[in-house]
């Protein structure tokens, strides 16, 4: 008898049954006869990938899931997870409820061993997507980010920067209209026609991933956290194999979220990009503070 099904190690190999010292293809178990008198307990759950035949002859089929069943005379056969009602009329509700559990996170089962087991490629993959995504790795774009709200300009600069450009890179100027300007809304019958009009002058590519730049970093901090978190899940119970497989839900999405969030940062953070900020002054000093800076990451 298992104590704690949640320390059960679900199997998913059939090398592991056929390995076991008492285990036995086959037995016969004549119908009537008393299951109780023949099948002492169910010892493990095992769900493959392909169909095996049941250990019980009179049944003749194949399961891709069930249950080692442990004999009165210290064998052990496997039955598919129906045949105790079908062939006995015996359900093991008893036992099958100390197995639900596996049957339930089965899947969840899976989807953690087979992230531990290619875990020294998923941290390649991320290293990869962190050091070689753009010109600039995940590092050295937090440290322009950090750099771009607090030292690379004095507070006038950054004030003025944060007033002008509109959250998605846009610079507008003020402009007189042309004549003609005017006269089309005097003919389109507004009213309070005013003669400055906001000219678009500029557009900084990408200018959003700072603002959104915190998302980047919950996101490196989410595979930090999680890639610590993913071991054998054998060494688990229940309750941390659910709690690991809902996060493990997010990891693919989350993972293109965090290239592209680099790949963006790579094209926020060229010369050519971060000189538009220029026309936002007027004065030669704060003009090459502007292309100084944006040479940096030339």
């Amino acid at each position: 008898m298992i104590e704690n099904p949640q320390h059960f190690n679900l199997i998913t190999n059939f090398e592991e049954i056929t390995s076991r010292p008492n285990f036995v293809e086959k037995v016969t178990i004549a119908r009537g006869e008393d299951v109780q008198n023949t099948i002492s307990d169910l010892v493990g759950f095992y769900v493959l990938r392909d169909f095996v035949s049941c250990g019980i002859s009179s049944c003749g089929k194949k399961h891709q899931k069930g249950y080692i069943a442990a004999l009165h005379d210290g064998n052990e056969i496997i039955i598919g997870h129906k045949c105790g009602k079908k062939h006995f009329g015996v359900s093991f509700d008893e036992k099958a409820k100390q197995f639900k559990h596996l049957r339930d996170n089965a899947n969840q089962y899976l989807q953690i061993k087979a992230m531990y087991e290619k875990l020294p490629q998923l941290k390649e993959s991320l290293e990869r997507i962190l050091n070689q995504s753009g010109k600039m790795t995940f590092l050295q774009i937090k440290m322009a980010v950090k750099s771009f709200k607090e030292d690379a300009f004095d507070y006038w600069m950054r004030r003025r920067i944060g007033q002008e450009v509109t959250s998605n890179g846009s610079i507008f100027i003020d402009d007189f209209k042309t004549e003609e300007e005017i006269n089309a809304e005097i003919l389109s019958g507004r009213k309070n026609i005013s003669d400055i009009k906001r000219v678009l002058v500029a557009n900084i590519a990408e200018y959003d991933v700072i603002a959104n730049w915190h998302n980047a970093e919950k996101l490196k901090d989410y595979f930090d956290r999680l890639y610590r978190e993913i071991k054998n899940p054998n060494q688990m119970d229940g309750v941390a194999i659910k709690a690991l497989a809902k996060k493990l839900r997010q990891h693919d999405q989350n993972l293109r979220e965090l290239e592209d969030f680099i790949k963006r940062a790579n094209r926020l953070f060229t010369p050519e990009n971060l000189v538009q900020f220029a026309v936002l002054f007027t004065k030669p000093h704060e003009q090459k503070i502007i292309e100084k800076y944006a040479n940096n990451f030339a």
